[in-house]
């Protein structure tokens, strides 16, 4: 079940183009706009009165805003590494089986390099698309994985295709994941696999408790959509996929403590 208001507001929804005026939420975590629902392609989506530059904004700015606290600001790209790089358990559980000594691996949005520095040496190449600048260098120099701060499409690794392609984390962000996801297609080889990961709108902590405090925490400007399973499905048919070619599963990343203890 997801919980949404009518409101005098109206949008187009950004997957589907289909006019809505059902409200997830006025309230984001940090920054102001409204987060419609799409009935149609259930999928929501963020309007906003002005987006930032994105390649700017994730360039320097993110990091400023946005850190593994959520009340905090500024945050280094060692200390990102260093807090999630024993936190990959579930994607490795998921991607360590599509690897083996031959395999090519690409990552856009790697981040500080916490997930590749787990798989780097059980393949023969990872590259990284990462456009914050600090956690581009941080790969480079200190884990040696060759990174880009350009778009997938501008950067040095536009013409290479790759067995296993990751984004963790990336879809939500991209003013239009069905062109990212054409843009990932076009840098897979033949028979190649994809790992998407995004929030799920249907998180348990929103749909099934509704969780004020961890509804503060979910909804917030650097979020230009949030995915149902349905829309996911969706963006991935669009951008040319078969449905026989998309497999999703979930994981739960909060566990009980966040309902019980969380205010």
């Amino acid at each position: 079940m997801i919980i949404f208001t009518k409101h005098s507001h109206q949008a187009n929804c950004s997957l589907c183009n289909a006019t809505t005026d059902s409200v997830l939420s006025t309230k984001l975590r940090r920054g102001t706009g409204i987060v419609f629902y799409c009935e149609s392609c259930k999928h929501g989506f963020l309007a906003e009165n002005q987006a930032p530059d994105a390649k700017d904004y994730y360039a320097e700015g993110y990091r400023q805003e946005y850190s593994h606290n959520a009340e905090a600001a500024a945050t280094s790209a060692r200390e990102i590494f260093e807090i999630y790089k024993s936190y990959q358990k579930d994607r490795l559980r998921e991607i360590v089986p599509h690897l083996s000594a031959g395999t090519e691996l690409l990552e856009v949005g790697a981040s500080s390099g916490q997930f590749l520095v787990n798989i780097k040496d059980k393949v023969a190449l990872v590259n990284a698309i990462e456009l914050d600048k600090a956690c581009c260098a941080f790969m480079t120099s200190e884990l040696g994985i060759d990174a880009d701060t350009e778009y997938l499409r501008e950067s040095r690794f536009a013409d290479r295709h790759y067995d296993v392609i990751c984004a963790f984390q990336v879809l939500e962000h991209v003013p239009d994941p069905v062109v990212f996801l054409k843009e990932l297609r076009a840098s897979a080889k033949k028979g190649a696999t994809m790992f998407i990961e995004v929030p799920n709108l249907n998180d348990p902590l929103l749909s099934v408790w509704n969780v004020e405090s961890y509804q503060k925490f979910f909804y917030h400007s650097a979020h230009l959509h949030y995915f149902t399973e349905d829309s996911l499905r969706k963006a991935g048919r669009l951008a040319g996929f078969t449905d026989e070619q998309v497999e999703i599963s979930f994981t739960q990343d909060y566990n009980l403590l966040n309902h019980l203890t969380g205010s």
